[in-house]
């Protein structure tokens, strides 16, 4: 797939899954840059206005979304990615600001449809 010029924000602490979910979203024709942390997150929000945010769980105990959803100010989809199926933390991740939520591991067709549903693609 050819580039779409939209690029993704990706707040995950591990390099290697913050690195996968990069492949995937770069099948999708989408750049990548990746913050590993809240903090980190803010700051590259501060010069960047990317398509799209995905926020890994491993925030929420840093109050993450909410934090990176008012930075972002509703320019672009908060996407919040959860390592298992975990209710109470995906309805807080919206409360907080996320407009979907996707569950890790996700495969290509899962995270297309994502993508689609916010208006990324």
């Amino acid at each position: 797939m050819s580039g779409t010029g939209k690029i993704a924000l990706i707040v995950e602490p591990d390099e290697e899954t913050a690195l996968a979910m990069a492949r995937q979203l770069a099948k999708l024709g989408l750049d990548s840059l990746t913050a590993s942390g809240v903090e980190n997150a803010v700051e590259t929000l501060d010069w960047l206005r990317p398509d799209i945010v995905l926020v890994s769980q491993g925030f929420d105990h840093e109050d993450g979304v909410r934090r990176i959803s008012r930075t972002s100010d509703g320019r672009a989809p908060l996407v919040f990615v959860s390592d298992g199926a975990d209710i109470e933390a995906m309805g807080a991740a919206i409360w907080q600001g996320a407009s979907e939520c996707l569950l890790h591991p996700f495969d290509e067709e899962i995270l297309e449809f994502k993508l689609q549903q916010t208006g990324v693609l």
